[in-house]
């Protein structure tokens, strides 16, 4: 009776590989063809022979395939030259073509100043090769990577200052392989950022204010801002009426200066006591409008007090300030 041995010459494939099967019989054999074997888990190409005894064909495993590679045939297939029935074999191989998926998340999809996220780069299945330098961020910075299962890796991401935008995270295909090789497919996730500090300047329509004037003061934004407020401002030498706005950028007030005051008024609002609309605090500013309020005063005296034929009498007339 003939006999059969299946060999390969490899017994583990992954994606991109292949093996050549070799199908060696005790003795010749003219009737053994493609259809006497049977695959499971890849194709097995052509097969070719020199000598009617030894056999050979390319295997290619199944693409995203992970687990044996069954080829066989069975007994009673082929013949020898004298029409003995033969004994199959068969021959299991290892594959796994499974390509690894990467999903890139992060804590957090919106960051201000003094804000950081922790992003998580999960793997459909471990690997050990990836590395920060596989990581491309726009926009931020990503601290060292960190794992405890080589399949979950966090890294705490801090976004760039003075920066409103978009934050970038990407992983490039096949930069990072599984446990067998496979090379991986990237991914990628963007996070809004906004860690731009707004800024104010304040202005005056008025330099100099004197009893009766007011001066119209503008308190302009470099952004939008919803909660500044009439308690955001502080001023000396004078009183500053209720805060309007129409576009939340730019608030006015009319100014008026205290009664009876020479010196300049000072009005300021302090750093961070307003944030823009993603809740960056902002910076202060502060103005100084001269004011000269004070009423002059007349006192008029004489160097006589009692006049007769042929007196004169010189008489001053004295201001409490120049005139």
């Amino acid at each position: 009776t003939p006999t059969l041995a299946i060999t390969s010459d490899e017994s583990d494939l992954v994606a991109g590989d292949t093996a050549t099967i070799s199908f060696t019989f005790s003795e010749a054999t003219t009737n053994f063809v493609d259809a006497d074997i049977l695959v499971t888990g890849g194709t097995l190409g052509t097969l070719n022979t020199s000598d009617n005894i030894t056999y050979t064909a390319t295997l290619t495993p199944t693409a995203e395939y992970d687990g044996d590679i069954s080829i066989s045939v069975a007994d009673n297939s082929y013949t020898d030259a004298d029409g003995n029935d033969g004994t199959g074999n068969s021959l299991t191989i290892t594959s796994s073509t499974d390509t690894p998926t990467l999903a890139i998340t992060s804590d957090e999809s919106d960051l201000v100043a003094g804000d950081t996220a922790t992003i998580s780069f999960t793997f459909s299945e471990a690997t050990t090769d990836f590395v920060d330098a596989d990581i491309l961020v726009t926009g931020g910075t990503l601290g060292t990577l960190s794992s405890a299962d080589n399949i979950t890796y966090t890294a705490t991401l801090t976004p760039t200052a003075e920066y409103d935008g978009d934050i970038s995270i990407s992983v490039a295909d096949n930069s990072y392989t599984d446990a067998d090789g496979n090379d991986g497919t990237g991914n990628s996730l963007t996070i809004t950022s906004s860690t731009d500090t707004p800024t104010l300047a304040i202005t005056s329509d008025e330099s100099d204010l004197v009893a009766g004037d007011t001066a119209t003061i503008s308190f302009t934004f470099s952004e939008a801002t919803t909660n500044f407020v009439d308690a955001d401002i502080l001023v000396t030498g004078g009183t500053l009426g209720t805060l309007s706005s129409s576009d939340n950028i730019t608030y006015t007030a009319t100014l008026t200066p205290t009664a009876e005051y020479d010196g300049d008024i000072s009005i300021s609002v302090a750093d961070n006591s307003y944030t823009d609309a993603d809740g960056n605090n902002g910076t202060g500013d502060s103005l100084v409008v001269s004011s000269s309020t004070d009423t002059p005063t007349l006192a008029i005296t004489s160097d006589e007090s009692d006049l007769v034929a042929g007196d004169t009498a010189t008489i001053s007339f004295t201001f409490s300030e120049a005139t």
